[in-house]
């Protein structure tokens, strides 16, 4: 469970870090609202499609190789192209590969918790869900004091050497959970069919639905925006903010994942 909760921690530091700072530094390049929407909008949409391929992939091959072959290269990816990026294009292919190293890790943490933690799996599930909180709050403030202080490069420079780390703990669990490595499409295509779901299944899809329009355009992009351009406010009250909303997501996910 120290590998995971390695990897999660430093997925989510950078991952709260770039969702802080790919937004601003659009801003400050003076691209549009409608454009940086549209860059923003392509990681929910790739995460869409690929977990659902990846979380079946995973039920074959099992989820110790998602973290090592996907989610770490993927993350690295991401941040160098986004390092180097000066067309929206090159953003959104950066976006493009945030999604499927997000995939890869929604798609296979929790089948990786309840597989290293018998008889103690909503305990550590909470857990995890806590460190997934606190690293994102953790990589905003660093996003928003790193921009103040040492600008947009060394921010992304900080976020590349994250990653790079992050294939220490993923190389660690390679032999973790694996299963067979012969792929079935047929098996694949089988495990995607959304027949047979049950009423309960739908109505907590529809609670997800609402909730992620509710939120992600206001984090990812709406406040961040209103408070640089609007407000005015520097980069490190900007990290702060986002860091205290995450902090306090964390300590809520805490307190109510321990009710019944």
């Amino acid at each position: 469970m120290k590998r995971v909760t390695a990897i999660t921690f430093l997925n989510y530091f950078v991952s709260g870090g770039l969702t802080l700072t790919i937004p601003l530094l659009l801003l400050n390049r003076n691209v549009s609202l409608a454009e940086i929407g549209i860059v923003i909008s392509v990681l929910p949409l790739v995460f869409l499609a690929v977990r659902l391929l990846f979380a079946a992939l995973a039920d074959q091959i099992g989820w110790a190789p998602l973290f090592i072959l996907f989610n770490w290269p993927a993350t690295f990816i991401s941040t160098a192209i986004y390092f180097l990026a000066n067309s929206i294009p090159a953003f959104l292919l950066g976006k493009t590969v945030e999604g499927v190293k997000e995939s890869a890790y929604w798609a296979v943490n929790r089948t990786a918790i309840f597989s290293l933690s018998p008889k103690q799996e909503e305990k550590q599930a909470t857990r995890i869900n806590a460190v997934i909180w606190v690293a994102t709050a953790i990589g905003g403030a660093a996003a928003g004091i790193g921009i103040a202080y040492g600008g947009f490069s060394s921010t992304l420079g900080i976020m590349i050497v994250a990653s790079a780390v992050i294939g220490i703990p993923a190389a660690l669990l390679w032999n973790t959970g694996k299963r067979d490595t012969r792929l079935r499409i047929p098996n694949v295509i089988a495990l995607l069919d959304p027949r047979g779901r049950d009423k309960t299944f739908w109505l907590v899809s529809l609670v997800m639905l609402f909730y992620s329009l509710a939120t992600y355009p206001l984090v990812t992009l709406l406040l961040p925006a209103f408070m640089d351009q609007q407000l005015r406010y520097g980069y490190v009250s900007i990290g702060v903010a986002f860091m205290l909303y995450n902090v306090v997501a964390s300590i809520v996910t805490l307190g109510t994942l321990k009710k019944s």
